[in-house]
């Protein structure tokens, strides 16, 4: 009979293991059964999710405070800074102030839950 001759020929073996390596293919767990496991299994259900908040709600509370940010700035003589606008990789109005709380307190009023205020002075560049 003939000599046994290997699949695997000069560095086909270590190449293989290489992109096994690389791609991360060696190291992936087998499908796992039950929710959220497996391609046939229902998606686990997200208990850390909060809901994201309608698009249409973020922005008539950005024109709401945007409103309450120029009446205050005509209304009072102020050096603050005020920024507003919509942060939509997090679901927020974003107000940003140097202003102090008790102003951005009147500010944002009933919609605090969907504004994040961020302390700092606003630039115009």
């Amino acid at each position: 009979m003939g000599r046994f001759r290997p699949i695997f020929r000069r560095g086909g073996l270590g190449f293989l293991l290489a992109v096994l390596a690389a791609t991360g293919a060696a190291c992936q767990p087998g499908p796992v059964r039950g929710p959220g496991g497996g391609a046939d299994s229902p998606p686990a259900a997200d208990t850390d999710a909060t809901p994201r908040p309608d698009p249409e709600d973020l922005r008539r509370v950005s024109a709401e405070i945007e409103r309450r940010v120029t009446s205050y700035a005509q209304t009072h003589d102020t050096s603050y800074s005020f920024g507003v606008y919509i942060d939509s990789g997090i679901g927020r109005v974003i107000l940003e102030t140097d202003a102090p709380a008790n102003v951005t307190d009147q500010l944002v009023g009933a919609d605090a839950d969907l504004v994040q205020i961020r302390r700092e002075k606003v630039e115009d560049y």
